[in-house]
């Protein structure tokens, strides 16, 4: 589980390096990844305030993937302090999803906010 972070209405890329349970890197060999973050548990995936692909490495076998949340997935979030979103990555492999990492999307509030 991870905290991520960052600013409101802002483009910011994520590099992770995903592991299985034994703590050797996640093969993503013909494998999807899908972020979504959420508000609530809850909440349905279609109402996600983050739902994007991921990118895998050259290599999948490395483990290695790259998010990019745009800044336009963040900027109708409240200007307050900060916002706590709940995310999951997603892989798919074969039609079949499991979540290979979860944790906290905090978006902050920008310092030049009106």
């Amino acid at each position: 589980m991870a905290h991520l972070v960052m600013h409101r209405a802002t483009t910011r890329t994520f590099s992770l390096t995903l592991t299985n349970t034994a703590g050797s890197p996640l093969d993503l060999t013909d494998a999807t990844l899908q972020f979504i973050a959420k508000h609530s548990l809850s909440d349905e995936d279609a109402d996600a305030v983050v739902d994007v692909a991921a990118d895998i490495d050259d290599d999948p076998e490395t483990g290695l993937a790259t998010v990019t949340i745009p800044k336009e997935d963040t900027e109708d979030l409240p200007q307050a302090q900060y916002t706590a979103l709940f995310y999951a990555l997603v892989r798919t492999v074969g039609g079949e999803p499991d979540v290979v990492d979860d944790g906290m999307l905090v978006v902050r509030a920008n310092v030049d906010a009106e």
